[in-house]
């Protein structure tokens, strides 16, 4: 505390003063970055805040020097330096604010509209969100196709760098909290898209979707488009969530009428255990019924196992020795030593999701190719590059987004426009119900769609 009859110095009492206007502007800005659900630099808002207070303090002091003007004039009587009088400061307000006005007016020109366009134009980011490894570490089967359609995509847009940056990010077959914190993070950065491959993963992500983006404080949620995803009960939503993939219903509808047609009555399914497999197992299943025909047994196989331990489950079950006719497979891991096994005595019928190398596998083991029939998409134009169906329908997902969102930044909506769009032209395919797509099929004899060097 002061002394009694002790005055405060120059320096003492102008602190103070400062101390009085400044700290509840520096209060303010804490409180605002800390109660805003959007990110403000502090130093920013803080400069801001001071910046309007330092106007309306100037204006005021403006005000009480007119009020006061003639004991401002007795100054001059008191022989002070000009350049402390308020005679001075008064005339120099305006100068200093003008100068202060016209830098800062430079800086933003300059820099922060620089700033500002760049973010205008930043980069849309896609998040890949795709099974390259199990959780058990061991790569899937998909794997390398889905990084040879990745790869060829860009190789084949090098301009889809100049507006989209790709993140890829392996989701091992399992909607893990990791991987639940990698999106949110990823959805506070602004992403604008998802592309999601396998229903079990999918489905997941797409419930949970709204529970993600109100976590993150965003109010438009990223559009998710899933590949690689057959499983009917996905929850699929306009402006939400879209599918552009063969669909079990088609799948299973074109396998059954191609034993149908071969005059085979009592058969037998081999699924996959998630949402694929089982729903495969459901469409199958009424699709044979409606052929006027009963499944015998069903076995399910958990997609992480081997090609040995998954082939060693199909030789344990009753398939083997049963009196089925014929054998639905739906799977996407391989168990080919099994399925050569059953091929000696039953024709065996592929869904679009097993691999065209572990098909080769079984030729180049000895089957008869003639004994197995294989779903694919029917395409428009046949070349090398539809072999694979997931190597394909990456690459052809990444296009058809990539052709609709350069055409949904001239005003169009998204929705209409995913669901009208002809792209790729390669392929055919048509819209159904609100959201969906279906991918036409065929079903033929693996030795009638072999490439021809590859035939005995």
């Amino acid at each position: 505390m002061n002394q009694p009859g002790h005055k405060e110095g120059l320096i003492s009492k102008s602190y103070h003063i400062l101390f009085i206007i400044y700290a509840p502007i520096a209060l303010v800005s804490i409180l605002l970055n800390a109660l805003s659900d959007k990110y403000s630099n502090y130093i920013f808002s803080f400069a801001l805040i001071a910046s309007a207070v330092s106007v309306i303090i100037a204006i005021a002091m403006w005000v009480l020097f007119w009020q006061h003007r003639e004991l401002i004039r007795q100054e001059s009587k008191a022989h002070l330096p000009y350049l402390i009088r308020h005679q001075f400061i008064l005339m120099y307000l305006p100068i200093a604010f003008s100068s202060m006005g016209l830098s800062a007016y430079y800086v933003y020109d300059k820099y922060v509209k620089t700033v500002e366009e760049h973010q205008l134009s930043e980069l849309n980011t896609i998040a890949m969100l795709v099974p390259l490894k199990s959780s058990l570490g061991r790569e899937l089967e998909d794997a390398s196709q889905i990084k040879n359609g990745i790869g060829s995509f860009i190789a084949n847009n090098p301009e889809f760098d100049d507006s989209y940056h790709l993140d890829v990010i392996d989701h091992h077959n399992h909607y893990s909290i990791e991987l639940q914190t990698e999106i949110a993070s990823r959805i506070r950065q602004g992403l604008s898209y998802i592309v999601c491959a396998y229903s079990d993963v999918c489905a997941e992500l797409g419930n949970d979707m709204k529970r993600l983006t109100e976590e993150a404080g965003i109010d438009n949620p990223p559009i998710i488009v899933t590949t690689l995803s057959s499983a009917m009960d996905l929850p699929l939503a306009k402006d939400r969530f879209y599918r552009f993939y063969v669909r079990n219903l088609e799948d299973s509808l074109a396998l059954a009428k191609s034993a149908f047609e071969q005059n085979l009555t009592l058969m037998d399914i081999i699924a996959t255990d998630d949402a694929y497999g089982k729903d495969a197992v459901v469409q199958l299943t009424q699709a044979w019924k409606n052929f006027g025909h009963e499944i015998g047994d069903i076995l399910l196989i958990d997609p992480d196992l081997t090609d040995e331990i998954a082939s060693e489950k199909v030789q344990e079950s009753a398939l083997s020795s049963n009196s089925s006719q014929g054998v639905f497979v739906a799977l996407y891991q391989p168990a080919n030593a099994a399925l050569a096994e059953l091929s000696k005595t039953k024709p065996l019928f592929f869904s679009a999701n097993y691999q065209q190398t572990q098909l080769e596998k079984l030729i180049e083991d000895g089957v008869t190719a003639g004994s197995l029939f294989v779903s694919r998409p029917e395409f428009k134009a046949y070349n090398n590059k539809t072999e694979n169906t997931a190597g394909l329908f990456i690459y052809a997902t990444l296009d058809r987004l990539y052709q609709v969102d350069g055409q949904h930044n001239e005003g169009n909506t998204f929705h209409d426009l995913w669901m009208s769009s002809d792209y790729p032209p390669f392929m055919a395919f048509e819209p159904d119900s609100e959201n969906d797509i279906k991918v036409l099929m065929k079903v033929q004899a693996l030795d009638s769609v072999r490439p021809i060097e590859q035939k005995k």
